[in-house]
């Protein structure tokens, strides 16, 4: 179910919500990707609010349904989305149930900064990182970035093409790099959220994250789940697998869909990858007595 909430600047946003019929066990925050919306979730909310749980998606600002058109695509500032974060959660029915934390793909970076950066201010049962893109398989050479670089500085607004980045022309289309599931990639080809260039300062700021790879590592230091998928068009698992590795957290747990494509709830290994979830979640935030 859609509804509005609204950040501490006075700007308001829609959100997704797949409640559970009695008092939650947990509390799911799902941050969506790149170009993505909060309903990229559905199938794993309806699956949490089926098993007791809670789960709540924002549509992020500067995203395909910010609705303030001209920031579509043109915004992407890490401190002020971790703010949102805070006030989202901030903006739900009060509840003592703990929180888990799910970013997808940029929306796992996301969550890991805003963990970097200031504590949580509520009860946090863990975080949940789904193919978080630290890095890329065809990184972007040196000279490419600095010039990414010099026109955020100079032509901030100047639009591009971000798939360039990830899949030469001589490839499938983009959709179809991200999940096996054909219904699914024609949905992302008419997704009322698309995207389909996104501003100079929006590629630079995403690649100012993934250089803070080491920094989003040490700020984790909650009971941490990390999926990634065999077949991602933009990063390999072993690079997930990596980063995995440098993760502060004592308490941390890597999985690996081998024939999965970026969008693990969204694909043909969605049963296998919800359940894995389900069950870590499950074992990370008890029932309560008055369940």
């Amino acid at each position: 179910m859609t509804f509005p909430w609204q950040a501490a600047d006075g700007e308001v946003f829609s959100g997704e919500q797949w409640t559970a019929p009695s008092s939650p066990r947990g509390r799911l925050i799902c941050i969506h990707g790149l170009g993505g919306a909060a309903t990229d979730f559905t199938s794993l909310g309806e699956a949490t609010a089926a098993r007791g749980f809670s789960a709540f998606a924002p549509n992020l600002r500067g995203q395909g349904c910010d609705p303030e058109e001209k920031r579509r695509g043109r915004f992407l500032e890490p401190n002020v989305l971790a703010r949102d974060l805070t006030d989202f959660v901030t903006a739900l029915p009060a509840s003592t149930a703990p929180v888990v934390l799910c970013g997808e793909s940029l929306g796992a970076l996301l969550v890991a900064w805003a963990l970097s950066q200031r504590p949580f201010p509520f009860p946090l049962a863990g975080v949940i990182l789904s193919v978080p893109v630290v890095d890329l398989k065809k990184p972007t050479p040196a000279l490419g970035r600095a010039l990414i670089r010099a026109l955020a500085r100079i032509v901030p607004t100047l639009p591009l093409n971000a798939t360039r980045f990830v899949t030469p022309r001589s490839e499938a289309p983009w959709e179809d790099n991200l999940t096996r599931d054909q219904a699914h990639v024609e949905y992302l080809r008419s997704a009322p959220h698309r995207i389909r260039r996104f501003s100079v300062s929006t590629l630079n700021a995403l690649g100012n994250l993934m250089d803070a790879r080491a920094t989003l590592a040490a700020g984790l230091q909650v009971p941490t789940l990390v999926l990634a998928a065999g077949e991602d068009i933009y990063i390999a698992p072993t690079q997930v697998k990596a980063w995995f590795d440098q993760i502060a957290a004592e308490d941390k747990t890597f999985r690996l869909y081998p024939e999965a494509r970026h969008l693990l709830w969204n694909d043909f290994d969605r049963e296998q990858v919800i359940a894995d979830i389900l069950s870590w979640m499950e074992a990370r935030c008890p029932r309560r007595a008055n369940l």
